[in-house]
């Protein structure tokens, strides 16, 4: 019973800290399954995390993340009409975006992930072609 409540006490905090994240990773990970490193993602919104920038309705947006060139900026990101996300980066700038251009994934404590959800997977079975092993 001891070592029951144990692994239960350890197993919480890295299910505390699992996010579920929309990504873009540059071609590395696109198939369900696959795993990646969260730092390797170029874009990263955040599902659940609440966006941190002093804007306009900020309680109906969520923080979003870039990288490029071993530098990091924050924005927020929101859900618009016809599959599509709104980005604002911290320095104003918007972009319109397909929500099919990111992948689902699951993160770990350890900044690790796995795609849950692909839009390649959802493409070739549309177009009949095999783009995911």
């Amino acid at each position: 019973m001891k070592k029951l409540v144990a692994t239960i006490a350890f197993a919480l905090p890295a299910l505390a800290s699992a996010e579920t994240i929309y990504t873009t990773v540059g071609g590395a990970a696109s198939c369900v399954g696959q795993h990646f490193k969260v730092s390797d993602a170029n874009d990263i919104l955040y599902k659940d995390r609440a966006c941190k920038l002093p804007i306009v309705h900020k309680n109906e947006m969520r923080q979003y993340v870039f990288s490029a060139q071993g530098m990091t900026w924050d924005g927020c990101w929101g859900s618009l009409l016809g599959n599509r996300v709104l980005l604002i980066s911290s320095d104003g700038s918007e972009s319109i975006r397909s929500k099919l251009e990111f992948i689902v994934a699951n993160t770990d404590q350890a900044g690790n992930a796995v795609v849950t959800k692909s839009p390649a997977e959802e493409m070739e079975a549309a177009q009949g072609r095999k783009l995911c092993p």
